[in-house]
């Protein structure tokens, strides 16, 4: 297991930081900021800066993971702190939080960071699955409509499923990639994955994305599944037309009702594994 390095800096020499504030004090304000999304190969030195100022000098630290499951890590440090790897390794790949402390706001800010193996889009190969998968996984976030688009950037299909054992090859196609791939690391505590559904033109009716015929296999969560949630008023993903967007759980195989804003890895179709040969209908497509 490669063992993680910190390497803190310190910019603005200051022995302590201050325990008063001064009567005007500076905002903070990132000034150095990674790129949203880094490429790596496993072994490479990973050297990422993060950097910032106010006044008084800032505290700078790293966290890894999302929300509230982030950790954080031994790099606090004053303006300046840089997130090390001698060698990165597969357990390595996460997103990674930059967060800037002050003394005189009481409010931190920050900036993510995923950092990814280069060329990891799912490819449908034996590269992070089974021999002949049907469906390959992308271990991003994405909205509903940005996998639809991405998976047909790659010359596949957001996932449509059509069977029990369509959906049972999908779970196990999910759980190959999940255990193979360093992309997924990230998603460990989260199971869901955007599939190809919505029922987005009139409510109960879920469709094929690409045919705009009416799903005929459902495999929903619960029996009060889907309920078109509307979410809590005042949240981000608080919307009145409710719930309108597929998404299935990669370890049970059972499907939700949610919303197309949320950020989720997603499943595509192999179209030349699943025997159709068919290309993308660009005159059912969903806009």
């Amino acid at each position: 297991m490669n063992t993680l390095f910190i390497v803190t800096l310190v910019a603005f020499i200051t022995a302590t930081v201050q325990e008063t504030c001064p009567s005007k004090p500076m905002k903070a304000e990132i000034i150095k900021a990674p790129e949203s999304v880094l490429e790596y190969n496993i072994g490479d030195r990973v050297s990422i800066v993060c950097a910032a100022h106010a006044t008084p000098a800032p505290v700078v630290y790293w966290k890894r993971g999302k929300g509230k499951k982030a950790v954080p890590l031994p790099t606090r440090s004053n303006s300046i702190s840089v997130l090390y790897f001698d060698a990165i390794q597969k357990e390595d790949y996460d997103t990674y939080q930059c967060v800037v402390e002050t003394c005189c706001n009481g409010k931190d800010i920050s900036t993510d960071v995923d950092i990814v193996i280069p060329n990891g889009e799912p490819d449908c190969n034996k590269k992070y699955g089974d021999e002949n998968v049907v469906f390959g996984v992308d271990w991003k976030y994405a909205t509903h409509d940005q996998a639809k688009a991405n998976c047909e950037a790659l010359g596949m299909e957001l996932a449509v499923i059509k069977s029990a054992e369509e959906n049972a090859q999908l779970v196990t196609d999910m759980k190959v990639s999940f255990n193979r791939h360093p992309n997924a690391n990230k998603f460990d505590d989260d199971n869901w994955l955007w599939i190809g559904g919505t029922d987005e033109e009139e409510e109960g009716v879920w469709k094929n994305l690409y045919t705009n015929e009416e799903l005929e296999y459902f495999n929903w969560e619960k029996p009060n599944q889907p309920d078109n949630w509307v979410g809590e008023p005042g949240s981000d993903e608080y919307n009145e037309g409710g719930q309108d967007y597929l998404a299935i759980n990669r370890d049970s195989g059972f499907w939700d009702d949610s919303f197309n804003v949320l950020k989720r890895p997603y499943a595509c179709r192999c179209l030349k594994r699943d025997g159709t040969g068919r290309g993308v209908s660009r005159r059912h497509s969903r806009k």
